[in-house]
């Protein structure tokens, strides 16, 4: 029986008069790859930040590995953000530090452990994510989108995490460089054992890679579950986003 990993239960999130999500619940299974959809401006960057602490809701309950996120100590909070990486949209690598000084900062930060243990994990985490050995002596400036990507990702897996968050992980990638990604997730979720939630608008991964996802329109979950299960919604935005004729024709659905 899989465990629950994150559990999100009637969020609210306002800014201002805005509203944002008005009651937004689901849940995450451990061992899923498990997509945030929706169209710009739905708010799914908004419940990503919401979940790892970057943002407060304005009502609901969030619980990660059992725990109230926003009812922990200091060292609770500390302790649980040990157990997740994140990959955002753009990386997010300081310019001014090599690749393998990036990587390590989590290392740094959280750990006391010996230069020399130091870089060999970030050795063998950037020939994880398939990067050169050479590329840990490079600058973010040096690196491809795809190769700026990857060493990010090097970095969310230094401190081998149990959850892993992704934020459009493929955008600006080409189609070549986006399968290779997805490939690359799939592997490493099969071989580690980890939960992935990723955001994600891209057609192929939402296709080929997630087990499960909820689809964010009107402020509200316009459907949710695994791909079959979406498909049957419908709601106007899930009807223009997965049915549409391009959609049917390119992926063989018949709805």
């Amino acid at each position: 029986m899989k465990q629950r990993v994150i559990e999100v239960k009637n969020i609210v999130t306002k800014f201002g008069e805005k509203v944002i999500h008005d009651g937004i619940s689901f849940e995450v299974y451990e061992e899923e790859i498990f997509g945030i959809l929706g169209g710009s401006g739905s708010g799914k960057s908004v419940l990503l930040k919401e979940i790892i602490k970057l943002l407060k809701p304005t009502s609901g309950t969030i619980i990660v590995f059992g725990k109230d996120i926003w009812k922990l100590s200091p060292k609770e909070e500390i302790e649980l953000k040990k157990n997740w990486g994140v990959l955002f949209q753009f990386g997010a690598l300081f310019s001014s530090l090599t690749i393998a000084e990036n990587i390590a900062m989590p290392l740094v930060e959280y750990t006391n452990l010996p230069k020399d243990i130091v870089d060999s994990l970030v050795a063998a985490k950037i020939a994880m994510v398939g990067l050169k050995p050479e590329v840990g002596a490079m600058y973010p400036s040096e690196l491809s989108g795809g190769m700026i990507k990857r060493a990010s990702l090097a970095r969310a897996l230094i401190l081998d995490p149990k959850l892993l968050f992704l934020d459009e992980p493929t955008s600006g990638l080409d189609p070549v460089g986006a399968r290779a990604f997805d490939d690359l997730i799939v592997h490493l979720r099969d071989i580690l054992g980890i939960t992935v939630v990723m955001i994600t608008h891209d057609l192929d991964s939402i296709f080929t890679i997630l087990d499960k996802m909820i689809v964010i329109a009107d402020k509200k979950i316009a459907a949710k579950g695994t791909l079959e299960e979406v498909l049957k919604s419908t709601h106007p935005f899930v009807e223009q986003f997965f049915k549409n004729d391009y959609v049917k024709k390119r992926y063989n659905i018949n709805v």
